[in-house]
């Protein structure tokens, strides 16, 4: 079921999903919050709006209120390990990774933005 939430709540349910998974978040497309990625990370999961205009508000040709609805896709990102326990380290990564985009993609996250004329 779509859920439209304002930037704000739905930068906060990113970011307490994150958490719970062990991933810190940071700003990304538009202010709002993705999962930070760095060159150590095994999975890029990548959080990024976009425009629903069948949901979208338009009056006199001018877009009053905007709905983004929130895309959240995954990839493992680089492949290796030097041990079985850096293995089973990297697959713990990707496991929380996906059940993170599991949980995200299941909330059908849409974003409003209001745009006073």
């Amino acid at each position: 079921m779509n859920t439209i939430y304002t930037k704000e709540q739905a930068n906060d349910l990113i970011k307490k999903v994150a958490t719970m998974y062990g991933f810190p978040v940071e700003e990304g497309i538009n202010g709002i919050f993705t999962v930070k990625y760095d060159r150590e990370s095994w999975v890029n999961i990548r959080i990024a709006p976009r425009l629903n205009v069948g949901k979208s508000d338009i009056k006199d040709g001018k877009m009053i209120g905007i709905v983004y609805d929130l895309v959240i896709k995954a990839e493992v990102c680089r492949m290796g390990g030097d041990s079985a326990e850096e293995l089973f380290e990297i697959a713990n990564q990707i496991k929380r990774g996906a059940s993170l985009v599991d949980d995200l993609q299941k909330m059908d996250i849409s974003i409003l933005e209001v745009h006073h004329a």
